[in-house]
């Protein structure tokens, strides 16, 4: 009796314990996007490749440097985590997971001009994104917006690391070309 309480403590740990490890390998992966975000020839390592059959690499690599090459307005992504993972689903040896996450978007606008006359521009990013989660310092002429998102990540055996995707309501039809139907009703995308 002694051995079967034993064992079956074990493997419930041990469940937990492997649970807990594509967790933690998660967030440490989710975090090295986030750190490269900026870098264009590094994001797209960290991007579903599927994603490339549908967007090509160079077109998503040109939008990423159009961000940060752009002389008008600064952007800033920081303080991202990720605030909950929902259930790891393995699915023909490959595990996709969706995760909810936040960050904080600084856009700092660049033009000696700019100014957000009558608040319109501040008025459209809180009826946005929500009037508690947008900050506009007029002295350093710099939004600060509290983003809350979803993604889905998925991990293949032959990554080095698990790969993201963005999960928005504009991204439905894109998942039907990359992602299994079965995963599709699983995740609830």
């Amino acid at each position: 009796m002694r051995n079967l309480i034993f064992i079956t403590i074990s493997i419930c740990f041990g469940t937990l314990l492997a649970g807990n490890e594509e967790q933690i390998g998660l967030t440490k992966d989710f975090n090295a996007y986030f750190n490269v975000i900026d870098k264009i020839e590094s994001v797209d390592e960290y991007l579903y490749p599927e994603l490339f059959n549908v967007f090509p690499k160079a077109t998503i690599q040109m939008a990423i440097k159009d961000i940060y090459d752009d002389t008008t307005v600064k952007t800033t992504f920081l303080d991202s985590k990720i605030t909950s993972i929902e259930k790891v689903i393995s699915y023909d040896g490959a595990k996709y997971a969706k995760l909810n996450y936040s960050y904080l978007l600084k856009l700092t606008f660049l033009e000696a001009d700019f100014e957000d006359e009558n608040g319109t521009i501040t008025n459209i990013y809180k009826s946005k994104y929500g009037k508690e989660n947008v900050v506009y310092d007029a002295t350093t002429k710099t939004y600060s917006i509290l983003l809350n998102n979803t993604m889905v990540a998925i991990w293949k055996p032959d990554y080095n690391h698990w790969k993201f995707v963005e999960a928005k309501p504009e991204t439905k039809e894109v998942f039907k070309l990359i992602f299994p139907e079965n995963i599709i009703k699983k995740l609830k995308l």
